[in-house]
């Protein structure tokens, strides 16, 4: 359930309870927390809270404006905005409402009910009467007595809007009448309450002045104007942001003329004449507008707008020594779509996020920024007077706000910042063994501020020879604090005979060697935790497995060679898997067989080659048809890529081939060839040798 907290800027800063962290007891609320926590580390508020209040309502993780804010165009719809200038963000009862002025002269009135980040539930213009001009620059809307008033500073005047009860009312016009110089030109309106006195403010762009205006108790009287005059260099002055500190009064006027801010301080009372200085340009300032001041759970924060066309951004505004010293400025850049930026409204809080608006003048839009709540807390929030302990996940500043009697006249608040620093580590080392007699130092350590170990002692190190379990505990000066325990096991002297035996052709590591041959062997090692440790080995070798396919040799076809890898008691694993002792080849090949005999295996590969390459040629052929040795053909064992020609006794070819089988018939061109001596040529290669040529030649007698 959300909690929407009226918070305007300037109110915020008054509220009971938002106090000096030092001054724990000024306020009839009031709570207890450490400055500093650790991460993951839960801690107590103590509640100093005294009084009859009736609710508490606790938030551990609001919205932080020491962070940058988020930024959107708010959208409205349908969309009324010409020129926006000015904007008053204010809670009516639980209704959240946006007011806007444009440069038509007409104001704009949104409600938002409980949700800033959606587009209103209702737009509405309020209509231009006699009373508002078209230079409307200031906007102010206030509750006093139950009633509601605008207040729209416009040329040389101030017309107020007179809404009754509830802001939802269409508002009469009431035109100020014959209190203001008619030279002016108002700007930057602000009003707020000194005690029990409305006080007004506003700069006159012509003149570069301030005029202050009194109400006196009620807001329905006509304020009394007093000019101040020129106070610390105005030039062009725009919004006015206005704020207490303890006891004192402060004004910063955002200086658009010379890109400036100037700083009036009042003193203890806003009717007081100020004193003036022009801070110049505090950094990053370009024709800047619109400045709000943020004192949020007793940080101060600033924002100013930049209306430059070229530099449209948003500047943050820091504050080293608070509202009365220093002040830098640092650009954010061009958060939430700006556009020629202008002014911004209140600030308030709905649940744990902070909004505030800006508006555009540049394009007539609006951009809303928030400051979010975290998710940082162990629990969001609290009902409890006294709240559960909690704790944070990250590091960083964070605000604790007390609300007691939430909407009810006695409803106060307090809010307090905290930080939470990151969590701490100590690493003493691992679980670890150590010699007896030998000493051993554990260290935490540096850079912490305060060690306690487990024998009670409190410094950085320890030394200790006895084994067991030892923690130390850790803590730094933001008392964040860190534990780590490690276990000692002592450990003696340590002496063993290993007997050992080896396959023939292994080794095995002693006597600070790899060793083959049998023998007795002595290592002195050291143990991980560095004690010595006396190894007697006893080493023997297992015999030579016996196992030899033979040599290379060449198996012909129709051939087979038996290898015989046969030993008593062993197993066997062949090329093939197989697991016979003997293995038959018909093919050429590599053959190996792996021979296992008491744990030990050993091999041996054979290679079988091709049959070499013959070839014989007859030295006569008879073709007379009677099916004997009718063909003149060579036969051959292991032939590939055969080529055979045959000559006459004048070198004619008769015959050619390349297929060894068929052979020739005694016939060139059909006719028989007479009795005679022929010659033949052969080229062939040999399956046992491929790619090598041969070349065979000779003669034969051809008989009829």
């Amino acid at each position: 359930m959300q909690r929407p907290i009226l918070t305007a800027l300037f109110i915020l800063l008054l509220l009971p309870g938002f106090s000096q962290q030092g001054n724990r007891s000024v306020n009839a609320i009031d709570f207890l927390i450490p400055d500093t926590v650790c991460v993951n580390e839960p801690f107590t508020i103590t509640n100093l809270s005294h009084g009859s209040a009736s609710t508490f309502y606790w938030s551990f993780c609001t919205g932080n404006t020491n962070n940058t804010p988020f930024g959107f165009p708010m959208i409205s719809v349908p969309s009324f905005y010409n020129q926006p200038a000015y904007a008053s963000l204010i809670n009516d009862d639980g209704e959240i409402y946006s007011f806007i002025t444009n440069g038509n002269g007409t104001i704009i009135r949104n409600q938002h009910h409980h949700n800033m980040m959606i587009p209103p539930a209702t737009s509405l213009p309020l209509g231009n009467s006699f009373s508002i001009n078209n230079n409307i620059k200031g906007l102010q809307i206030k509750k006093d007595n139950g009633n509601w008033y605008g207040f729209v500073a416009n040329g040389s005047q101030i017309t107020r809007l007179d809404f009754g009860a509830s802001l939802m009312t269409n508002p009469s016009f009431h035109l100020y009448i014959g209190i203001f110089d008619t030279t002016d030109l108002l700007n930057g309106l602000v009003i707020l309450k000194d005690g029990s006195d409305w006080i007004g403010f506003y700069t006159n762009l012509v003149g570069n002045s301030i005029t202050r205006l009194s109400w006196g108790s009620n807001l329905a009287s006509q304020p009394v104007p007093a000019t101040l005059g020129n106070i610390g260099n105005m030039n062009v002055p725009w919004q006015l942001a206005v704020m207490k500190k303890d006891s004192s009064w402060y004004i910063l006027v955002a200086n658009e003329g010379d890109n400036s801010i100037t700083r009036l301080s009042f003193g203890t009372s806003l009717m007081n004449n100020p004193t003036g200085t022009n801070l110049g340009n505090v950094g990053a300032l370009d024709h800047d507008q619109g400045i709000v001041l943020i004192r949020d759970c007793e940080a101060l924060n600033g924002f100013v707008l930049n209306h430059s066309p070229s530099n449209d951004v948003l500047v943050r505004l820091h504050f080293p020594g608070d509202i009365s010293g220093p002040v830098t400025g640092q650009s954010l850049g061009n958060i939430g779509s700006l556009n020629q930026p202008s002014t911004f409204s209140e600030l308030i809080r709905v649940g744990d996020t902070l909004y505030t608006i800006a508006t555009n003048p540049g394009n007539s839009t609006i951009s809303l920024f928030y400051f979010p709540g975290c998710t940082n807390s162990s629990i969001p929030s609290s009902t409890l007077p006294d709240p559960p302990p909690i704790s944070y996940s990250a590091t960083g500043q964070y605000n604790i706000m007390l609300v007691t009697d939430e909407g009810l006249p006695t409803q106060q608040n307090v809010c307090k910042p905290i930080v939470a620093m990151p969590a701490i580590s100590v690493n003493i080392g691992n679980d670890t063994i150590v010699c007896s007699g030998k000493m051993m130092t554990l260290d935490a350590g540096s850079g912490f501020h305060h060690y306690l170990w487990s024998n009670g002692d409190t410094t950085e190190t320890i030394q200790t020879e006895k084994p067991g379990r030892y923690w130390v505990t850790v803590t730094n000066r933001w008392n964040c604090e860190a534990s780590d325990t490690l276990t000692i096991t002592q450990q003696t002297a340590v002496t063993s005979s290993v007997d050992t035996a080896i396959c023939y052709g292994k080794k095995y590591y002693a006597g600070g060697a790899f060793q083959s041959t049998p023998g007795t062997y002595v290592d002195t090692l050291q143990t991980t935790a560095g004690c010595d440790s006396v190894r007697t080995t006893h080493l023997t070798v297992k015999p030579r497995i016996p196992v030899d396919l033979g040599s290379t040799r060449s198996i012909c076809p129709g051939e087979s060679i038996k290898l015989d890898a046969t030993l008593a008691g062993a197993t066997y694993s062949w090329q093939d898997s197989s697991t016979d002792s003997v293995f038959t080849v018909t093919d050429p090949g590599t053959y190996w067989v792996m021979v296992t005999y008491d744990k030990c295996t050993t091999g041996d590969t054979v290679l079988i080659t091709e049959c070499p390459a013959e070839l014989w040629f007859p030295s006569a052929f008879t073709p007379n048809g009677d099916g004997v040795n009718d063909l003149f053909r060579p036969k051959g064992i292991s032939i590939s890529n055969f080529h055979m020609t045959i000559f006459n006794r004048w070198g004619q070819m008769l015959y050619e081939t390349d297929n060894m089988e068929r052979g020739w018939d005694g016939t060139a061109k059909g006719i028989l060839c007479p009795p005679d001596t022929y010659t033949f040529v052969t080229t062939y290669e040999g399956t046992d040798n491929p790619g090598s040529k041969k070349k065979m030649q000779g003669s034969f007698i051809l008989l009829r």
